[in-house]
């Protein structure tokens, strides 16, 4: 539509048709001419292996119809990843603890311990210290597109035993330890009554 004004023209879209060159006089009642009609629909998305948070998957032609019969538009899905009740993510890295005993510690040991793709065996070495990491190579997460595969980190923590579930034999036997390595302890007479009646 152009209006005159002076010495200038103005063109503007029609306010009946709204540019469509066409006006329906009987609309459909559904869709009032528009050529689309909201509905809601479950769709299955596949993830790909290594997405974390904040990645966002684009669907083609799923978004909002266009309108009177242009395409579509697309969907964008946006990525939250929940946390593991074991395992912490750094990146591609995986990382998990595992307790060990003293004598585990002292004199080394072989664990069975869980990661993302299996039980995979560590063996730790005598006179390991209390968070000392150890790697497992490529059992993290996969890169994006296959590329690669991060690693999975062991951070050890030495276990006390509770004194209270600890017999008279093995208070005997850690005073004895004490004594050979000249440390001082309590008196060995009533020392369990004494342990109980302190974590009562």
């Amino acid at each position: 539509m152009q209006f005159s004004q002076g010495f200038f023209t103005v063109a503007r879209t029609c306010d009946g048709c709204g540019g469509d060159g066409s006006i329906l006089t009987d609309p459909c009642p559904d869709c009032s001419g528009e050529g689309r009609v909201e509905r809601e629909r479950e769709l299955e998305v596949t993830i790909p292996a290594g997405v974390d948070t904040g990645a966002r998957l684009r669907l083609r032609d799923e978004g909002e119809d266009g309108r009177r019969g242009a395409p579509s538009g697309d969907l964008y899905v946006d990525l939250v990843i929940d946390r593991h009740p074991k395992f912490e993510r750094q990146g591609g890295h995986v990382l998990s603890e595992v307790e060990i005993s003293f004598p585990q510690a002292v004199l080394g040991a072989s664990l069975e311990v869980e990661t993302l793709h299996g039980d995979v065996t560590l063996d730790v070495p005598p006179g390991t210290a209390h968070g000392a990491q150890f790697r497992i190579p490529r059992k993290g997460i996969p890169g994006l597109n296959g590329r690669g595969r991060g690693d999975h980190v062991v951070l050890v923590r030495l276990r006390v035993p509770d004194p209270r579930e600890l017999d008279e034999e093995r208070l005997e036997l850690l005073r004895q330890l004490a004594e050979l390595d000249g440390e001082p302890v309590g008196d060995e007479r009533g020392v369990l009554e004494r342990v109980r009646d302190l974590f009562a």
